[in-house]
């Protein structure tokens, strides 16, 4: 779902993708530290960015990344899809999405709860307009626009 959702933005801005650049994962660092190692250990492989999807895998990405003397954000950014659990260790050197995930959760429970009466869906969609959280500044600038 989270990787659609970075298909349709990329075509949506007329952003050359490609697929190959897209990798997923399981909830674990350690897989995210070995995919990153992967990726990155031919040198072949030189991004702006690494987006994760929430702070387990942004530990594993950026301890990945620094185990290869590439050092974040100075060499590449990583950005964390949520601000949900932002490492403390990290803070201060990744980038993060903010959206408001009480608002989400509760707008799924309602439409849980309108399904469990049998009751007609009010809402098909959930909107949640998220903020991008620089917390880094560097020369590599990471541009988002109508956020």
């Amino acid at each position: 779902m989270i990787l659609n959702a970075y298909r349709t933005c990329m075509v949506e801005y007329n952003l050359d993708m490609d697929e190959d650049n897209f990798c997923t994962t399981s909830y674990s660092e350690k897989e995210a530290y070995e995919i990153i190692i992967k990726r990155f250990s031919n040198g072949n492989i030189k991004p702006d960015a690494v987006i994760t999807h929430d702070g387990v895998l942004c530990g594993g990405a950026y301890y990945a990344l620094q185990s290869l003397d590439i050092q974040v954000p100075e060499d590449v950014l990583i950005v964390q899809g949520t601000s949900m659990f932002v490492n403390p260790v990290l803070k201060k050197r990744v980038s993060y999405i903010d959206r408001d995930d009480k608002e989400l959760c509760q707008k799924a429970v309602s439409m849980l709860v309108q399904l469990i009466k049998g009751q007609e869906l009010t809402d098909k969609q959930v909107y949640v307009y998220p903020k991008l959280k620089e917390t880094v500044i560097t020369e590599k600038q990471l541009v988002i626009q109508n956020t």
